[in-house]
């Protein structure tokens, strides 16, 4: 969707603050804006597709990486468990 102005709103729905954005504001380019969850599974299916869903790792986080040859080699930790999780 093309974002045509941002604004800010109380809890109670009162505008707090609104600026045109973009085409709107004179610029050349116009913006689009997502919702974060649809952006989230586009990205998701995308490395799905290209890496498998066994390479795929919930409740990870990267501890580590070194640079190998043809790119780097990412090093994992189970965040439930404090273990390593090996190598990508």
């Amino acid at each position: 969707m093309r974002t045509k102005e941002l604004a800010y709103f109380s809890k109670h729905g009162k505008p707090i603050w609104s600026e045109a954005r973009v085409l709107e504001a004179g610029y050349k380019w116009p913006q689009f804006s997502i919702h974060r969850g649809t952006l989230h599974q586009i990205l998701l299916d995308a490395v799905t597709e290209r890496l498998g869903t066994e390479n795929i790792l919930t409740s990870h986080h990267l501890s580590d990486w070194t640079e190998a040859s043809g790119g780097i080699r990412a090093h994992f930790i189970d965040k439930a468990t404090g273990k390593s999780a090996g190598q990508l």
